[in-house]
């Protein structure tokens, strides 16, 4: 029985990459994302989870060395000021804490494929997850750290109290903050750096950082 599962998740994996050369050769000829994911998941006759992998992962080729071009290491913050994308961030984390897979995208960004974002509660998990940024963000010391929360989100508020809590308790300078256009804000907030793994808001600043990545490597988790 192990074997046949192990055999089929292979399995998944190698359409998964298949599916995904061809979704990448349709992008870089200018076929329009929707359009193109539908044909190439209808062909494959890929299931609801993995479209969304292939949505999350499969990046238009030629954004995709400018994004990287963005990327920096957790090493890079020390001195630097830094705002969060702070359900983005605790979520990436919260995934690898469960031990849900945590997916490398074409743009060298990790990404979760769990839509948590969208019912998203505050749990046991959460509050390790939060403990292990602090502990991050104490480490590597930026000069201000600014956490944004999508006031929309329930329990926002709390969330954003407790943050403020934990900051203080390890000695981060900053604060944590709700807005109903967190999008918006981090492309235009005056922060060296961003942490962020939402492609919008990466294609609008200049340098980003993948705390969630910075994680799985401080405690050896695997991708």
């Amino acid at each position: 029985m192990k074997y046949a599962t192990m055999s089929k998740y292979e399995d998944e994996l190698r359409i998964l990459a298949v599916a995904a050369e061809d979704l990448r050769y349709l992008l870089s000829k200018g076929y329009p994302r929707a359009g193109a994911l539908k044909f190439v998941s209808d062909h494959y006759r890929l299931y609801s989870k993995q479209r969304h992998i292939l949505n999350r992962t499969v990046i238009k080729p030629d954004i995709v060395e400018k994004r990287k071009n963005k990327i920096i290491e957790c090493d890079q913050i020390p001195g630097k000021s830094l705002a969060i994308d702070g359900y983005n961030v605790l979520i990436g984390i919260e995934t690898a804490l469960e031990d849900y897979t945590l997916w490398v995208s074409d743009d060298g960004y990790v990404r979760d494929i769990r839509g948590k974002f969208n019912n998203f509660k505050m749990t046991d998990t959460t509050i390790i997850a939060i403990d292990k940024l602090m502990e991050i963000l104490h480490q590597n010391q930026p000069s201000r750290t600014t956490i944004l929360l999508d006031r929309p989100m329930s329990n926002s508020g709390n969330l954003a109290v407790l943050l403020r809590k934990k900051m203080k308790e390890h000695r981060i300078e900053g604060d944590a903050l709700t807005s109903d256009h967190v999008d918006y804000d981090l492309k235009n907030i005056q922060s060296d750096i961003i942490a962020t793994s939402d492609g919008i808001i990466i294609d609008s600043v200049s340098k980003v950082v993948d705390i969630p990545a910075c994680f799985t490597k401080y405690w050896g988790i695997n991708l």
